[in-house]
This record gives structure tokens, C-alpha cells and sequence, in this order.
């Protein structure tokens, strides 16, 4: 229960880290009200086009659109052909969740989930404080690398804590419940944005706020009993489980009994696994050995894939959430709104559907929205709100679909290497939300196209995929 409150406030401030730069480099409106010709200075006529980016202008005055007084648009001045420097330093935060999730992936599957979730954390506030101190641009993109780099490592490290804590009974609740901390995060972001009105103070909210939950709560988390047994550290894993059944009025005379069942279901799941392996000989695999493994290598390469377009949809469909017309608030109070059915079709499905068939009808729904989309576009172009129906619907599905693979693949991957894997399928989706952008230029019509033929593919890759939901988790290769 520890770890599910704190993965749920975390997963929280993930959103105003995450999505925060859509206010931070919120649209900007300029003119020129100083101008300078060469031999004096002249005032030029308001909302003159001619002189805002002549090369003459000396002083500019900033309007923001969104009613925001401060944004890195006005702070750093990014306009007249600097305008690329908001959207790299977006590109930049993408980045930093990349190496995260091979750096920090290592960390955790060879030293420990909460030692990795440790380090992680504190990246993530060294990168928030950077942000708010950032006095340019340079400084600010660097900053947004750091806090990506942090915010992911501790998202992947509570995700492994809480699948390897869990029983399998509450696996699927648990891990869908915290994740509801994402659509509060969602709808409190544009609330708290209308209430500060300044980027900085924007990103003191979650920067303070971990920073509390590091000093009081992070202390209390404890590392994942399954690590320990599968990295031969069973004495600290039986005083773990000891204090947690004590404190949950668990803990009786079979104790041991119970605990010395459990090791030895645990390390006896293959041939192999008579007994734990030790921290030195756990440390020779990587996720290399994932592709290497015969049992490992063609499933990894369809979660993937599958990971890298659920990223490239999802994103996708965020990057374009201006189709609901509107301000920025509004949007992204609806965009959030539209997520709450989503979770809740995600424990309803996984709970009695399984993961594989959920996953593929979640997915092959998203893939008739489109299609419906395309329809509508090229007989009814001018049926507005029936393609912003399915968009919508379209989202939703995606969005039950990312959170079910997540879980699927942390119940496919061993203990051993889980992390590591899991990170791997995250930097996939972390590619397909960076090539986003570009193809929604194609068009509505191309672009949908492309989100229905891959959703296709995708579906008929998962039914390839093993089934887990209720069993128990392997622990190595």
C-alpha cells in the first residue's frame, strides 16, 4: 500500500513534467516597439508585420495567448527563426527518458530497485531546480534532459517495485490504480498553470513536491523482496517480508515455512534455477541477452514494436489536441476527461479478458476508429464532430492499450532483467512519440491511414504473445 500511494502522487507530478512544456513555451504573440534604422531609433506602428523580425528591431513587447506573464517564449526571446529552440528542448527531455531507461534499467536489475529509485529521484530534483535557475535557453534544455532522465528512472523503478511487491490476485488493480494518478495530474495541470501564470512557478510544484516526498516518504520504501531471493539475498528478503506481515497482522507460527515455500517456488522454475544466483553472476546478462535467448528473442522484438506504436499513436494524438478548437486549458482539461473511461475500461478488461485479448481488442478498436476517420474524411470531410468523436474514441482505446502492454510486459520479462526490459519497450515508445510529429504533416487523412495499418499489424503481432495474467513470474532467462 506504501508503494502503490507513493507511485500514485509520483505518477502525478510525472504529468506537470512531462506535458508542463506545453505552457512553459505557450504561444507567444510579439511586435516590434523599438526599432533601430541606423542612425536613430524609431517607434514602429502596432502589430506591424514589417518590422518584428526585419533585423532592426531592438525591443520587443509580448502578448501571450494563453494569458500566461511568463513563458521561455518571452524569457528567452525565441522568436524570428528561434522558435526551433522550444521544440528541441522537448526533443532534449525525450532523450534523457531514453538514456534513463538503459542506464537507470541497469542500475535497478544489478544494485537494486530502490537504490535506482533513489538516484533517480535525485536527478529529478537537481533537474527541476535547474530549470527554475535556468537564465537561457541553453541552460533550460539541459535542465529538461535531467528532469527526463530522473522523472522516467523513478517511474520504471516504482513500476518494478510495485509488480514485484504485489501479489498476482491484485497485480492488475494495483498497477492500474496509481496509474489514475496520471489523469488527475492531467486535469490539475491546466488548472494550477491558470492559477501561477508563470512557467517557473509551474515547475516548483512538482520539484517541491518530490523533494518533500524524498526527505519523509521515500525512506519508509522498501526494495523488492523478489530482487533479493533472485540475487541470493534471502535473510534480507525474509526480514522484509517478516516486518510487512507483521504490520498487515500477517506474521504466525508458519512463517518460515511459508517464506522457505516461497524461495524455493521462486528458484526452482527451471532446470537452471536450483538455486539463486548470485549478484555476480546475475550481473553477465544484459537486455542483449533477451535477443539471444530463443524463448526471449522473438517476443521482445514484438513488444517493440508494439511499444513503439502505441508511442507514435498515442503522441500523436496528443501533439494534435487543438482539434477540439478552444484554448490550451481547455484542451487539456478534456484530453484528460477522456482518459478516465479509458482506466476504467483497463481494469474492467484485464480483470476478466486477460492481457492478450484485451490488448488486441483494445487495439483493433482504435484501428476501426481511424478507419471510420478516413471514411469520414474522404465522403463527409465536412462532419466535424463525428471525426472528433472518433478521435476521441480512438484515444481512449490507445490509451487502454499503452497501459495494458506496460503491464504485459513486465509479467513477460524475468526478474532478472525485468527492468532492463521493460526500459528497453520504453525507449521504443519513446522513439515512435519523437517521429510523431512528422507524419501527422502528411495530413488527416494519410495520417490516420497509417494509425489503422499499423494498429492492424500490431493486433495480429500480440496474438503471438504469451498469456499471464494470474500466473506467477518467472524470475530468469
Amino acid at each position: 500500500m506504501n508503494i502503490a500511494s507513493f507511485y500514485f502522487v509520483a505518477y502525478i507530478l510525472t504529468t506537470f513534467n512531462n506535458l508542463g512544456i506545453s505552457f512553459h513555451a505557450a504561444k507567444t504573440d510579439y511586435n516590434c516597439i523599438e526599432s533601430y534604422n541606423g542612425s536613430s531609433t524609431i517607434i514602429p506602428p502596432i502589430n506591424d508585420e514589417m518590422f518584428r523580425c526585419d533585423g532592426q528591431c531592438i525591443r520587443w513587447q509580448y502578448n501571450n495567448s494563453v494569458n500566461f506573464k511568463q513563458t521561455i517564449i518571452s524569457e528567452f526571446e525565441l522568436i524570428c527563426g528561434n522558435e526551433w529552440l522550444s521544440s528541441f528542448s522537448q526533443s532534449i527531455y525525450q532523450i534523457g527518458y531514453v538514456l534513463s531507461g538503459i542506464l537507470i534499467g541497469f542500475l535497478s536489475d544489478s544494485y537494486g530497485r530502490y537504490r535506482a529509485l533513489c538516484v533517480a529521484i535525485v536527478c529529478e530534483i537537481i533537474g527541476g531546480i535547474m530549470l527554475i535557475m535556468s537564465n537561457s535557453i541553453y541552460l533550460y534544455t539541459i535542465s529538461r534532459f535531467v528532469l527526463g532522465f530522473g522523472d522516467s528512472g523513478r517511474g520504471l523503478c516504482l513500476y518494478m517495485l510495485l509488480l514485484e511487491t504485489v501479489g498476482k490476485r491484485y497485480r492488475t488493480d494495483s498497477i492500474l490504480s496509481t496509474s489514475f494518478g496520471w489523469v488527475i495530474g492531467y486535469l490539475l495541470l491546466p488548472l494550477v498553470a491558470f492559477l501561477l501564470q508563470n512557467y517557473r512557478y509551474l515547475q516548483m510544484v512538482p520539484t517541491i513536491s518530490i523533494s518533500i516526498m524524498c526527505l519523509l516518504w521515500l525512506p519508509y520504501l522498501p526494495e523488492s523482496p523478489r530482487w533479493l531471493i533472485t540475487n541470493g539475498r534471502n535473510d534480507q528478503a525474509r526480514d522484509l517480508v517478516r516486518r510487512a506481515s507483521k504490520r498487515n497482522g500477517k506474521l504466525d507460527q508458519n512463517f518460515e515455512k511459508k517464506f522457505d515455500q516461497l524461495v524455493t517456488e521462486q528458484t526452482s522454475t527451471e532446470m537452471n534455477q536450483l538455486k539463486p544466483k548470485s549478484k555476480e553472476e546475475s550481473k553477465h546478462n544484459t537486455v542483449w541477452s533477451l535477443l539471444r535467448s530463443r524463448q526471449y528473442c522473438s517476443t521482445t522484438l514484438i513488444l517493440w514494436f508494439s511499444f513503439y506504436i502505441n508511442g507514435f499513436i498515442y503522441h500523436g494524438f496528443n501533439l494534435n489536441v487543438d482539434i477540439l478548437g478552444g484554448d490550451v486549458y481547455t484542451n487539456f482539461a478534456l484530453a484528460g476527461l477522456f482518459e478516465i473511461p479509458s482506466m476504467l475500461l483497463n481494469l474492467i478488461g484485464m480483470k476478466y479478458l486477460g492481457r492478450k485479448c484485451f490488448t488486441v481488442g483494445t487495439i483493433l478498436s482504435a484501428a476501426l476508429c481511424y478507419s471510420i476517420i478516413v471514411m469520414l474524411q474522404v465522403w463527409w470531410p465536412m462532419d466535424h464532430w463525428s471525426i472528433v468523436v472518433c478521435s476521441m474514441l480512438g484515444k481512449m482505446f490507445i490509451f487502454s492499450t499503452y497501459n495494458a502492454i506496460y503491464i504485459h510486459a513486465g509479467e513477460i520479462f524475468p526478474t532478472e532483467l525485468r527492468h532492463s526490459g521493460v526500459s528497453s519497450c520504453s525507449i521504443a515508445a519513446r522513439f515512435g512519440s519523437i517521429v510523431a510529429p512528422f507524419v501527422a504533416s502528411f495530413g488527416v487523412t494519410i495520417t490516420m491511414s497509417i494509425f489503422g495499418l499499423m494498429s492492424f499489424v500490431t493486433a495480429f503481432l500480440t496474438i503471438l504473445l504469451p498469456e499471464t495474467k494470474d500466473k506467477e513470474l518467472v524470475d530468469h532467462i
